[in-house]
């Protein structure tokens, strides 16, 4: 069975045949999924209150930008391709009063 992408309904629907006494090979062949899905839906709806668990941050290391300071770069960029690195790094800290 390839991954694929599963709506949250469907998801939600399994636990209801689960918890209506269906079988749970039956659950799996029917709607092409692993045994091993269905108990990690059931672990998240137990820890999350849902079948999906939360969407974390991003994890590694921090931005050194901000996103204001992201925006700054494309709209200097979209303004003047032609500018160098150097003067776009000399524009942030004029703006940002950074050193």
């Amino acid at each position: 069975m390839p991954y694929r992408q599963i709506s949250k309904d469907i998801k939600e629907r399994t636990l209801w045949l689960i918890e209506h006494n269906y079988i749970l090979s039956d659950i799996c062949n029917i709607f092409g999924i692993f045994e091993r899905s269905l108990c990690h839906r059931q672990a998240n709806q137990e820890a999350f209150d849902s079948v999906a668990p939360p969407i974390y941050p991003s994890q590694g290391r921090p931005y050194i930008l901000g996103a204001n300071q992201a925006k700054r770069i494309y709209v200097l960029l979209e303004d003047t391709p032609e500018m160098y690195l150097d003067k776009i790094q000399d524009r942030l800290q004029e703006a940002a009063r950074v050193d």
